[in-house]
């Protein structure tokens, strides 16, 4: 080897500094981002069609299309995109998922592609950076709240809260977390993705190496105060989480259910063959909520209900003795970027210790009978303008 050579060392350009750039299709690509942090938009979509492109975002839980692109500049916008985003441009038409972070934009991204017939469409799930979560700004009746506060101070058993992709559940049980001294408790997480970074947990990512059961196996041997897992997914999820809640520890996790006594229904479901009893399983949970989000109503442009026209809605209203009750102005107005609503805000139906300790499990119904009481959970909410009473009605 000769004396003068040289190790050369490349450096390497960060999403920002791509970013930066004033080709076309960055500036394009950067602009959508920045369109999408304007709206609030929980989603990018990049949907490839036969003659164009539509650029859509997802703002408070509706579509609407930001921008068109020409059939031409598809494939190479596409490219660029997935160029700013870390997405092997080699493994087109393929099913990814990656992530992406914009620091100097205060957001990342987490990507999820496949490739339909014209080209590969792109979602982007964003989520903002260096946000500390806190349960008294999630919009939370002060009673919802109490009764939160008071299970995440519980040594050990499990909190439960259900609700489908997007309404919130996982914000909510974050910000619970942030409720106790987290600097004097250990916590470990288990996530897929990993959506909310938080230094004070432990947070490990479950990937093809590491299961959910896995890792709370795992985790048990690690000495943690609380265990967060992101869902209950499988019967062997199920009986760890069972067995941290029993042996000392707090558990926190997410199901699939549409309903507080359907969600410990169904984990108990999932218990098939534990030979564990209703009084058992009533014995270990904490609190249990279903979760669903609503958009807030516009205070400039919603409609009060009466001059909607709706007469099943104001029959509806007039039979739940429901006053003020106002709905969404589909054509919104200049405040809320026409969009009708300014933000979201969650309700939730749930039961605490003392419910569930009272509640009876009936042989008789079966798993989908027990309905979630989300009108109860949003009415004070609907009587104050907040909520649109139309929307209530359809989540029932």
């Amino acid at each position: 080897m000769k004396e003068n050579s040289k190790i050369i060392i490349e450096k390497r350009v960060t999403l920002d500094e791509r970013l930066r750039s004033t080709a076309p299709y960055t500036l394009l690509f950067k602009e959508i981002l920045k369109a999408a942090i304007d709206f609030d938009a929980s989603d990018i979509h990049l949907e490839p069609k036969k003659e164009k492109t539509l650029i859509r975002l997802r703002v408070d839980k509706m579509l609407f299309t930001y921008k068109e692109i020409e059939k031409k500049h598809t494939q190479g916008f596409i490219n660029e995109a997935k160029r700013l985003s870390n997405i092997p441009i080699s493994k087109r038409g393929k099913a990814l998922n990656g992530e992406a972070s914009y620091p100097e934009l205060g957001i990342k991204v987490r990507w999820a592609t496949i490739g339909t017939k014209f080209e590969d469409m792109i979602v982007y799930r964003i989520s903002k950076l260096g946000i500390s979560l806190q349960l008294d700004k999630l919009n939370f009746s002060k009673e919802t709240s109490d009764a939160l506060k008071r299970a995440i101070n519980f040594k050990n058993g499990i909190i439960l809260i259900s609700g489908g992709t997007g309404s919130g559940k996982t914000t909510t049980l974050h910000s619970l977390l942030n409720e106790i001294d987290l600097d004097s408790l250990k916590v470990i997480s288990f996530e897929d993705p990993i959506e909310i970074e938080n230094d004070k947990l432990v947070q490990v990512p479950i990937n093809e190496k590491l299961s959910f059961s896995d890792g709370l196996k795992q985790a048990k041997r690690l000495d943690p105060d609380v265990l967060f897992f992101g869902e209950i997914r499988d019967s062997e999820a199920a009986k760890e989480a069972y067995s941290g809640g029993q042996s000392g520890h707090l558990v926190l996790s997410t199901i699939h259910a549409n309903s507080p006594i359907g969600s410990i229904l169904k984990f108990k479901n999932l218990l098939n063959g534990q030979n564990i009893s209703n009084s058992e399983i009533k014995e270990v949970f904490k609190f249990v909520a279903a979760q669903r989000l609503l958009r807030k109503l516009c205070p400039s442009c919603s409609i009060p209900l009466e001059e909607s026209k709706e007469e099943f809605l104001i029959q509806e209203a007039e039979k739940r003795k429901v006053k003020n009750a106002r709905v969404l102005n589909a054509s919104g107005c200049e405040h809320c970027k026409n969009l009708g609503s300014i933000g979201k805000l969650s309700i939730i139906d749930y039961l605490d210790l003392e419910k569930i300790q009272s509640f009876e499990f009936s042989s008789e119904k079966s798993l989908h009978e027990y309905k979630a009481d989300f009108f109860s959970a949003a009415q004070s909410k609907i009587e104050d303008g907040l909520v649109c009473f139309k929307e209530v009605i359809e989540i029932e």
